[in-house]
């Protein structure tokens, strides 16, 4: 059955790709496709995010987020991965934003056509997904403590006048 980019995106509205019979090179999937399905779940979450994370960027973020995760396949690098997160955090992305990714990405290729067993992909998907929180954690924890530190010194200053 051949389908178009657009109404594979439209089928799974934020997840879709195949497992190939080879594990070794990662699944074949359009990541035109899978950039389309990020890029409606981060839509569906666009509230959630941080007031910085303009709509405008979703696209970005969708189409890098869907190379990374294709290119991960080939090289998984829990470092990356984590550098990421750290990225996905500076930019505003929230958590639950980062959560319908990790989802997306499960639907997208549990939907994929695959002579062979998903499970190599999805236990990818996983280790990249956990490597990816762990970044966005640690951005977020310092993001928190840098938050904090400028409260502080402008508390200390008031309270100095």
């Amino acid at each position: 059955m051949n389908s178009t980019p657009r109404k594979k995106a439209d089928a799974v509205q934020g997840s879709v790709a195949p497992a190939s019979e080879e594990f070794t090179h990662g699944p074949k999937s359009d990541p035109m496709v899978l950039a389309e399905v990020y890029r409606r779940r981060l839509q569906s979450e666009i509230f959630t995010n941080r007031g910085v994370l303009s709509p405008g960027m979703l696209s970005r973020i969708a189409s890098e987020e869907a190379d990374i995760l294709l290119n991960y396949f080939a090289e998984p690098r829990a470092e990356a991965a984590e550098l990421r997160g750290m990225a996905l955090c500076e930019l505003g992305l929230s958590i639950q934003s980062l959560l319908g990714l990790g989802e997306a990405s499960r639907q997208f290729f549990l939907e994929q056509p695959s002579g062979s067993s998903v499970l190599p992909v999805l236990q990818a998907i996983d280790s990249y997904h956990h490597a990816l929180i762990r970044g966005f954690m640690e951005g977020r924890e310092r993001f928190i403590l840098v938050e904090q530190e400028r409260l502080r010194s402008a508390y200390q200053k008031a309270i100095g006048r």
